[in-house]
């Protein structure tokens, strides 16, 4: 585990680095405190749990949420919009089926606006 902020933020950034910089950043729904956005010489009182995981550089565990949409319910209200959000199976290092059919979207432009839509 990374012992200090700077430890953390510089994994932070080779790690959106690897990823080409394109990491969307979104205010969310705040469940998740931004610790690396904050003030320097401040202060926040924080309990990390352990998670069992040796090999996890961060003190948290990632979750990897894909959003579907759906333009209705067959044999309900079939004109209201329905939104499903299901795990990536890749965080129990399983192939996804969704990302593995959306990643060749990534190689054609006209597809890749719709790939980082369920990415």
């Amino acid at each position: 585990m990374a012992t200090s902020l700077a430890e953390i933020r510089a994994r932070l950034l080779e790690q959106e680095n690897k990823m080409g910089g394109n990491t969307q950043r979104s205010s969310g729904d705040n469940a998740i405190f931004a610790f690396w956005n904050q003030p320097e010489g401040s202060t926040t009182t924080l309990r990390f749990l352990p998670d069992g995981d040796d090999t996890n550089t961060f003190p948290w565990r990632e979750r990897q949420m894909i959003r579907l949409e759906f333009a209705g319910v067959k044999g309900g209200d079939e004109n209201k919009r329905v939104t499903v959000t299901v795990p990536c199976m890749e965080m129990w290092k399983e192939t996804c089926p969704i990302h593995a059919e959306i990643r060749p979207w990534f190689k054609d432009k006209s597809l890749e606006d719709l790939g980082r839509k369920y990415w």
